[in-house]
């Protein structure tokens, strides 16, 4: 499959892929859901596959950082996604610390935030490194779902 020029992090929204049935297919809008609380992670990530979305969680910090290696993501060995969803407090590295680090390689992927304990100082930070969005939890799903849409909005299958 060939890849458009984008810049790093970002996946091509006009990617098709041929299938092995021999035709082109548009891949599923890809979104990284970064949360440690297992329940909230599982309705979040159940939310967006139901709206069409391919969500590969990760647990902490560490884990979403693995998934957002650059060098792993170039080699083919994880995915390239086309939005970041992650709390903002997680064991590892904070989403904070995540959106600065990759703010400092010049990624260029959206991220939303997300926290229950996030004062305005934290949002105002967030916003500062690039955040699209900072969603203090408890969130609508209703307005969950329509922030996603509106940044990366979904490609069907």
């Amino acid at each position: 499959m060939s890849q458009t020029n984008t810049p790093p992090g970002s996946a091509p929204l006009n990617d098709v892929g041929l299938s092995g049935r021999g035709r082109y297919e548009i891949l599923r809008t890809r979104i990284l859901l970064a949360e440690d609380d297992r329940q909230m992670r599982l309705l979040l990530a159940q939310t967006l596959r139901e709206q069409g979305y391919e969500v590969i969680e990760a647990h902490d910090g560490e884990e979403m950082l693995r998934m957002l290696d650059i060098d792993a993501i170039e080699n083919g060995l994880v995915p390239a996604v086309d939005l970041v969803v992650a709390d903002i407090r997680m064991p590892g590295a904070t989403g904070l610390d995540v959106l600065a680090s990759l703010r400092q390689i010049d990624w260029h992927t959206q991220v939303i935030l997300i926290s229950a304990f996030a004062g305005q100082e934290v949002h105002d930070e967030a916003r500062r490194l690039g955040a699209v969005a900072v969603l203090a939890k408890p969130f609508s799903l209703d307005r969950f779902v329509e922030l996603v849409r509106d940044i990366a909005p979904p490609r069907w299958d």
